[in-house]
C-alpha cells in the first residue's frame, strides 16, 4: 500500500513538472514574437526603411521564430518522456 502511496506522490510532482514547463513553453513563445516585433518596431523607429523592407523582415523573423520555438517544443517533449 505504501508503494501506492509513493507513486502517486511521484506521479503528482512529474504532472507538476509537465504542466509548469507547458506553461514556460507558452510564455517563452511570447516572448520570442514579442522581440521579433519590439525588433522590427526599434529598427523602423530609428531608420526610414522603403516598404520593401518589409518583404523580406517578415518571413526571416518568422522562420527564425519558429526555429527557437521549434527548438524549445523538442525539449519539453523531451522532459514529457
Amino acid at each position: 500500500m505504501e508503494e501506492v502511496k509513493e507513486l502517486k506522490e511521484v506521479l503528482e510532482r512529474v504532472e507538476g513538472k509537465l504542466i509548469a514547463a507547458g506553461k514556460m513553453y507558452g510564455a517563452m513563445n511570447f516572448g520570442i514574437w514579442l522581440s521579433v516585433m519590439l525588433f522590427y518596431y526599434a529598427i523602423i523607429g530609428v531608420v526610414d526603411l522603403p516598404w520593401q523592407f518589409n518583404l523580406v523582415y517578415w518571413p526571416v523573423a518568422f522562420i527564425v521564430a519558429m526555429g527557437f520555438t521549434g527548438r524549445i517544443w523538442k525539449r519539453l517533449q523531451k522532459l514529457g518522456r
